[in-house]
């Protein structure tokens, strides 16, 4: 699979896309405010985007395709810690009753066994 950068950064709203070379697919867009972060953080430079070599084209996908990975997973991260969160709440305010499942999830009987004969039950 082979890839092209796109980039328009002399527009007012300039923007940056990786596309499928064969299929013209867009595999990765970053917007102007993208852009701005990941300059600003150091992740890319604008002058990665003025070297034509092939080296360097490679590298600068290569740099921008692990960026919007990064960015995806922290966003799916962060939902995935809202869902818990909000899920979290929830149970506490939920009243609890006992219940089988509950009780063996939560209390461990006392085992004194002669095959553990280390087992010290604290009380």
């Amino acid at each position: 699979m082979t890839f092209y950068v796109n980039a328009w950064l002399d527009r007012r709203e300039p923007y940056v896309q990786i596309k499928n070379k064969q299929t013209e697919a867009i595999v990765a867009h970053f917007s102007s405010q993208e852009l701005s972060l990941a300059i600003e953080r150091g992740d890319i430079c604008l002058k990665d985007f003025c070297d034509a070599s092939q080296e360097a084209q490679m590298e600068l996908i290569k740099v921008l395709l692990l960026i919007r990975c990064c960015e995806d997973m922290c966003n799916a991260i962060q939902v995935a810690c809202e869902r818990a969160s909000v899920r979290a709440d929830e149970m506490w305010e939920a009243p609890v009753e006992a219940s089988e499942t509950t009780e063996k999830l939560l209390f461990f009987p006392a085992v004194n066994d002669a095959k553990y004969p280390d087992t010290q039950v604290l009380v």
